[in-house]
């Protein structure tokens, strides 16, 4: 997806898992992309924010498919040590930038973030219908033999993103 790049971006090669499988060269050898901890922080800012937006516009277009975030998140954690601290500053600089793109989309985000995150976070866990979600779109899209079930991947998105929150 595009974004507004916080940091410098890598240079990372892309190949499908069809070329993966028959052991192929890579389709793409060098794209620009933002590095995995900004991944990481613009997909909790995302799914959290968007999933208010939903809940409180009706009217909104709500993508059934954006928990593929809890997931993505997850991978990251599992993937590679998390640190808190060195996120923090990435976090709140890409919060700001959230205020500023959409901002005029969704008040309660501009006047109170940390409460509008913390809320959806609390909708993410206690309404059934994300669980529901992540089975019909998350399971069966994952080319992965490790579990991926919707409570292990859910508490590694909320550990993460409640320490991020608690720095805004």
């Amino acid at each position: 997806m595009e974004t507004i790049p916080l940091q410098e971006t890598e240079q990372r090669s892309i190949q499908s898992l069809v070329a993966e499988l028959y052991q192929h060269t890579k389709e793409v050898k060098a794209f620009a992309c933002i590095s995995v901890h900004a991944t990481l922080v613009e997909k909790i800012i995302s799914m959290l924010r968007r999933t208010m937006l939903a809940k409180r516009d009706e009217n909104r277009k709500d993508d059934q498919t954006l928990v593929r975030h809890i997931y993505d998140v997850y991978c990251i954690d599992k993937a590679q040590q998390v640190d808190i601290k060195s996120l923090s500053l990435l976090f709140n600089a890409v919060l700001q930038e959230d205020i500023t793109r959409f901002g005029n989309q969704h008040t309660e985000f501009v006047n109170n973030p940390s409460k509008e995150l913390q809320d959806g976070l609390s909708e993410l866990e206690n309404n059934p219908l994300y669980r529901q979600r992540f089975d019909a779109f998350v399971t069966p899209m994952v080319f992965n033999q490790q579990p991926h079930d919707f409570d292990s991947c859910f508490a590694s998105f909320k550990r993460i993103a409640e320490l991020l929150i608690k720095t805004i």
